[in-house]
């Protein structure tokens, strides 16, 4: 009986991880130059074929390079973004920043091509480059 259900549960298991996308769904930021003592307002593009109602982004930011808040924010939604989207900022150590964004009534965002959210980030005096 446990080997039989075992069996089941990989098969099930199998079924729901899918194998490939078939959508060409990306983010993506255009490139730009930073030097030490500068800020970049960072502006993230979403491009998808299919709705999207929340999104987590993970990055990992170039060492001596910080965020830094713009009107009491860190990340700005985009006008994609409807009056029920909420978003929030996880800054850890590493660099490493997580940003979570989400509909608490499934609205999608709007159309299908174009900037979702921004952040800025200014290069400390010390920062030697990176991407």
């Amino acid at each position: 009986m446990k080997i039989k259900l075992l069996k089941y549960l990989l098969m099930s298991m199998a079924i729901l991880l899918p194998a490939t996308s078939i959508y060409a769904d990306n983010l993506s930021v255009e490139p730009f130059a930073l030097r030490p003592g500068e800020s970049h307002v960072v502006t993230v593009n979403m491009s998808n074929s299919k709705n999207y109602t929340a999104f987590q982004v993970d990055i990992t930011l170039p060492d001596n390079v910080e965020i830094l808040e713009q009107n009491h924010e860190y990340v700005v939604l985009s006008e994609r973004a409807s009056n029920s989207h909420s978003i929030k900022i996880n800054l850890t150590e590493g660099n490493k920043v997580k940003i979570i964004c989400f509909s608490e009534d499934n609205t999608p965002f709007a159309n299908n091509n174009g900037p979702l959210f921004s952040f800025l980030v200014k290069a400390k005096d010390n920062f030697n480059g990176g991407d």
